[in-house]
């Protein structure tokens, strides 16, 4: 008997898709603006520790693009698909909020809505994804070209140029997300290709993201404490895990993904199904400034919580994340149901099969 495939990628994209929307309860909202590094009480600290996984998730969120599609091939489908699945949302979005009062309306701002896919592309997660995404035949084409040695040369000099020079020089304008995405998409075509018994290891791996994971931790509480010291603001907390391409994002990011990739549990398709919307979960709460503020000002009051008390903040955060995601996905699965499956049947009219 054909064996039935895990659904542990599936598993990681729910997890992590859930790290990224508590990670916006803090970054796309007022909340940062009632913490202070220099209180340093109990509330701050839990702030900081529960919301601050966002970027280090978008790595294995992107890296498994590379794992799986460097042995396929993106075609004018996959891109059609993706393509009105963003612009669903965003011309959505848009008009809803408008309606609301939450959206100016201008002629930038509807010609942007409308048109301009690649708008803070290098600067932000779905735009620069799109931009990424369609350089996949060309990243393929590099793979295929290059032996193993090559490969990881390329993998560790990328990783130097972006990682690295951050972290041993200070360098901050090398950063770029399509780059990045880039990178991420080779790392991830570089465990496919030449699997290795550390990294088929699952008690490795597990070993390797706990480690990670209190490393993180303790790089947060660390740099609040000296930037409570020296006057910094919130953000300086997150020095090693700011951005996707700092050190400890990264390996927290590789080590997650090596875990999901080891771990074996059956096929769930109540994992699938929840897992398909998860892109759809990103592209709705966090679709514009506007959506921030009728979300998580409007509808959740966020900032009240900066005065509870810390177990019922926990628990409050945690609630508030897991409700946004499961509206949002709930969302996203009406829409693939009703507006998807007639839409990709419409495609597959004038591109054939395979193309």
């Amino acid at each position: 008997m054909a064996r039935q495939r895990s659904s542990n990628f599936e598993l990681m994209r729910i997890v992590l898709m859930l790290l990224i929307v508590g990670h916006h309860l803090l970054s796309n909202t007022s909340l940062h603006d009632f913490i202070s590094l220099q209180d340093g009480t109990l509330n701050t600290k839990l702030i900081l520790l529960f919301s601050m996984w966002g970027k280090t998730a978008i790595n294995p969120f992107v890296m498994v693009s590379g794992y799986f599609m460097c042995t396929s091939r993106l075609t004018a489908r996959r891109v059609a698909k993706l393509y009105a699945q963003i612009k669903f949302y965003r011309l959505g979005i848009f008009a809803v909020l408008a309606a609301l009062g939450y959206q100016a309306v201008t002629r930038e701002e509807l010609f942007n809505a409308t048109f301009n896919i690649a708008r803070f592309a290098g600067n932000g997660f779905v735009a620069s994804f799109m931009v990424f995404y369609l350089f996949i035949p060309f990243y393929n084409l590099l793979i295929g070209a290059l032996d193993e040695r090559k490969h990881r040369m390329l993998v560790a000099l990328l990783l130097f140029w972006q990682t690295g020079t951050p972290l041993l020089f200070g360098n901050t304008t090398l950063f770029n997300e399509v780059i990045w995405y880039a990178t991420l998409y080779f790392v991830g075509a570089y465990l496919r290709l030449y699997p290795s018994a550390h990294t088929d290891d699952a008690r490795l791996s597990t070993v390797a993201l706990v480690v990670s994971v209190a490393l993180s931790m303790a790089s947060v509480l660390f740099f609040q404490a000296r930037g409570a010291a020296t006057g910094q603001p919130w953000y300086y907390a997150y020095r090693l895990v700011s951005d996707s391409n700092q050190i400890l994002a990264l390996l927290t990011g590789v080590a997650a993904f090596l875990f999901f990739k080891n771990l074996r549990i059956p096929q769930s398709k109540l994992i699938n199904t929840v897992a398909s919307a998860t892109f759809g979960v990103l592209l709705i709460h966090a679709s514009s400034p506007a959506m921030n503020t009728f979300l998580w000002e409007r509808l959740l009051n966020v900032s009240s919580l900066a005065g509870m008390a810390p177990i019922p903040l926990l628990v409050r955060m945690v609630a508030y994340t897991v409700v946004v995601f499961a509206v949002c996905a709930a969302i996203d699965l009406v829409r693939i149901r009703l507006l998807e499956k007639p839409f990709m049947r419409l495609v597959d009219r004038f591109i054939p099969k395979g193309n």
